[in-house]
């Protein structure tokens, strides 16, 4: 921390620790005094009003101004203004002593104010039948309250009420007020002075604090800059030889991070260099999902970004990228403070295992996230490939079987049917030709078992794959005429040639075209033949807006027997895997629900 940041500190010190508190001190001692004052007020109206009502005469004329049957004849108004001009020389008397205080004197018989001063129209001055004045009457005792909504004043008094008796009973009242404000305005002087006198030793103390740490500053600041100096010598500090020892621990310290410095930044090159050269894509992301750090590995799976372009992106990013919900992701799990361990999961069109991990502060705090994700596309390819060749295995041992066991009987019947059918003439033909029919389906599907095996030797010439395809394509579109579907060929005539067994991908293309058709109710059906110059492969595509499939129909469509026809084998694209596996090509599905179906068949040139 800087001497200018102490300072601050001091400054904050001084007005929250000692000024502040002495404002409230002088406020609250201004409460205090307010009140003694206030008290002090009500004991010397309560004297007055006392001392006024005990000088009023109680014989000669008075005997007759209290006295209860006054006459309300036509001299009564005459007789009020007798009594208040007698009566008014005592209040004035009293005025003159006390001529900050309103006094007056009621009659209770009268029910009217007989004296008063200074002069005012009495019904503005007091409420005659106020609670007080009828507290004075029943109990006789001197009353002092204070009334907030005087009429007189237009604020609120401090009024005392002492009562005049005449044969014993109470006759009237003497008053006299004194507006509060006038009390408070005593309190106020005492805050005001309170506050003059914190202001006057606040700013005396800042200024101090400002000399002081100014010079403090200076001081540490030449400190400072000593101790950046690596050259320097203990003798630099024969005025300050206290520091001597912090000197010496400053430059062990200094000595030792160094080291430490160099150790960490080895490790840490290290380790760099070891995640930047592993498979594994590893990501890191902050508490708020922003990237912060990847590896090489990570970027190979995005090459829209590079290491620039991708830093303080946020993660779900890459999660709508791989159509994927964001709250799901193992990212998105490890910022929820969960740890995510060997997670199977399919996005960006391969498999993974993930595993994911928060990185959290030492007081638990979640600070951010790092993601693993181990890309085993080629092992799961190769494990569905195992069990694709078993199965396969177990058709061709029975292919092989059914071929030795049936097909050389089914021969000699077909024989003995025909040279049947020859004797019996016209008679039964028809039911013959049935009958061969069927040999020669059970007959194909023998062929058809035969077909998976990898091991089949077939016969290949140097031949235009486009040629073949137009050679086949006129069956192909009188079936979908047929099935009221709209057939389009595209193919490019100019593409190298390879080696091909013709019949083998007729069957291949009739395979898929069929397979295309029954998917359709309606809509069309294409194939395209076109060459590749970026990728040098010949490219053939089947492409249908059927029914389509999602992507578990995707993922067993290549496997032996498995069908979703009602009628069907199961293995009409296994055939057509492995005829494209004997051309040396490899074959593709694009499928989506409800959008049709696109076989991609590539043949590489080399």
């Amino acid at each position: 921390m800087t001497s200018k940041g102490v300072a601050r500190k001091a400054y904050l010190i001084i007005t929250f620790v000692i000024t502040l508190p002495l404002c409230i001190a002088f406020y609250y001692f201004s409460q205090q005094q307010e009140k003694v004052i206030l008290m002090e007020n009500e004991q010397e109206l309560t004297r007055i009003s006392v001392t006024l009502a005990q000088r009023l005469p109680q014989n000669g004329k008075p005997l007759v101004y209290w006295e209860e049957n006054f006459t309300r004849d036509a001299s009564f108004s005459q007789k009020i203004s007798d009594i208040s001009i007698y009566y008014q020389s005592f209040v004035d008397e009293t005025a003159a002593i006390y001529p900050y205080y309103k006094i007056g004197i009621y009659h209770r018989n009268l029910d009217s104010i007989i004296a008063i001063y200074p002069a005012t129209p009495p019904p503005d001055f007091i409420s005659l039948d106020n609670q007080v004045m009828i507290k004075v009457f029943e109990t006789g005792e001197p009353v002092t309250v204070t009334i907030a909504d005087s009429k007189f004043d237009q604020m609120p008094i401090l009024v005392s009420l002492s009562p005049i008796y005449h044969l014993g009973k109470v006759v009237g009242v003497t008053w006299v007020s004194k507006k509060v404000d006038y009390v408070r305005s005593e309190s106020n002087k005492v805050l005001t002075k309170g506050i003059m006198i914190s202001f006057f030793l606040w700013s005396l103390l800042m200024i101090i604090v400002r000399v002081v740490f100014r010079k403090l500053d200076r001081a540490l600041i030449r400190f400072a800059n000593e101790i950046m100096d690596e050259e320097i010598s203990t003798i630099k500090f024969k005025d300050f030889p206290q520091l001597e020892p912090l000197f010496d621990t400053v430059v062990n310290l200094r000595e030792s991070l160094k080291r430490e410095t160099e150790h960490y930044l080895e490790v840490s090159r290290k380790i760099k260099k070891l995640i930047e050269l592993t498979p594994l894509a590893i990501v890191v992301v902050d508490k708020n999902g922003m990237v912060i750090e990847c590896n090489q590995a990570f970027l190979s799976y995005y090459p829209q970004y590079d290491r620039d372009t991708i830093i303080n992106l946020p993660h779900e990013a890459f999660a709508d990228s791989t159509y994927s919900d964001s709250k799901d992701t193992v990212i998105a799990q490890a910022l929820r403070g969960e740890e995510v361990h060997d997670e199977y999961g399919f996005f960006l069109n391969r498999y993974w295992i993930s595993s994911a991990f928060p990185l959290k502060h030492n007081d638990g705090e979640i600070k951010g996230a790092i993601a693993i994700c181990h890309d085993i596309t080629e092992h799961e390819k190769l494990r569905k490939d195992i069990i694709r060749l078993d199965r396969l295995n177990i058709v061709g041992q029975m292919a092989a079987s059914v071929a030795h066991e049936v097909r050389n009987p089914m021969t000699v019947i077909r024989g003995y049917v025909q040279s049947l059918k020859k004797k019996t003439g016209e008679t039964y033909s028809s039911q013959f030709n049935t009958i061969i029919e069927e040999l020669d389906r059970a007959n194909r599907i023998i062929s058809d078992y035969l077909s998976l095996a990898r091991d089949k030797y077939v016969e290949k010439k140097n031949e235009s794959l486009s040629k073949i395809i137009q050679d086949i394509f006129p069956l192909v579109e009188s079936e979908a005429l047929a099935r009221n579907v709209r057939c389009y060929g595209y193919f490019e005539e100019n593409i190298p040639m390879l080696m091909f067994n013709s019949e083998e991908i007729k069957q291949l293309i009739l395979n898929l075209s069929m397979n295309a058709l029954d998917s359709l109710e309606g809509g069309e059906l294409t194939i395209t033949c076109s060459y590749n110059n970026d990728t040098s492969e010949i490219e053939l595509k089947v492409r249908d807006t059927g029914c389509g499939m999602d992507s578990s129909e995707v993922e067993k469509v290549f496997e032996p027997f498995y069908t979703t026809k009602k009628n069907g084998s199961g293995l009409g694209l296994s055939i057509c895997k492995s005829i494209v596996e004997r051309h040396g090509g490899c074959i593709s599905i694009q499928s989506e629900r409800g959008k049709g179906s696109v076989f991609a068949i590539r043949f590489p040139i080399n």
